[in-house]
């Protein structure tokens, strides 16, 4: 329990110190952002991302992400899925806040095009998590056909999403049931969020993981 306390701190002091400097450089901006990204990719596993992500500003979620697109940019990707992340960059820097980015017709178009390049895999490293994207030995692999068959049918709101559990009491929800090709499957107990899953954790949290 002291371990988790203590990590949850680090996160939401590294969160509280960004946010409280009144001008600091564009580079030291981007080290910060990095440092509160990997803490909170460190957390994951335990329980604790979904509640320390929800605890961010809006404006903090999205640089969080431009942060973790950026070092996936870097990274030695094809030019295609370069191309799809500045048009997804493009977007996070106009927005205010994730709820709108739900609505943005070219992110759901991007996760979809970029589900048609990339193995199953590699898409939830890349575009699903908070962890250092590394690409592995076999590159960028190939696309899934039952995987992007999810995507496609998701974004196109053919599924739907089922009520969370109202009487949920074992903390908040910490899924990713976008990224199962199987569909949303029953799991727990547990607090819906409104954000926390799926591409650039954009869609909702609930008992259906």
């Amino acid at each position: 329990m002291k371990n988790k306390n203590k990590a949850i701190f680090a996160v939401l002091l590294t969160w509280i110190t960004f946010s409280c400097q009144p001008e600091v450089s564009t580079s030291k901006n981007d080290l910060i952002i990095s440092k509160l990204r990997l803490q909170l990719a460190n957390n994951n596993g335990s329980g604790e991302l979904n509640v320390s992500y929800q605890g961010l500003t809006e404006s903090n979620k999205i640089a969080v992400w431009i942060n973790k697109l950026n070092q996936v940019s870097e990274s030695s990707i094809p030019e295609a899925h370069k191309a799809l992340i500045e048009k997804i960059i493009q977007e996070l820097q106009k927005s205010q806040s994730t709820t709108q980015l739900m609505d943005n017709d070219l992110i759901k178009y991007s996760a979809v095009e970029l589900a048609s390049i990339t193995s199953k895999e590699t898409y939830i490293q890349m575009f699903c998590g908070l962890a250092d994207f590394k690409m592995p030995k076999e590159g960028i692999g190939n696309p899934s056909p039952q995987f992007l068959a999810a995507m496609k049918s998701y974004y196109s709101n053919q599924i739907s999403t089922k009520p969370s559990m109202i009487n949920a009491l074992a903390g908040d929800c910490n899924c990713r049931w976008t990224c199962d090709e199987d569909g949303p499957l029953y799991t727990k107990k547990c607090n819906s969020t409104s954000t926390g899953c799926g591409f650039l954790w954009l869609q909702s949290c609930t008992a259906y993981s």
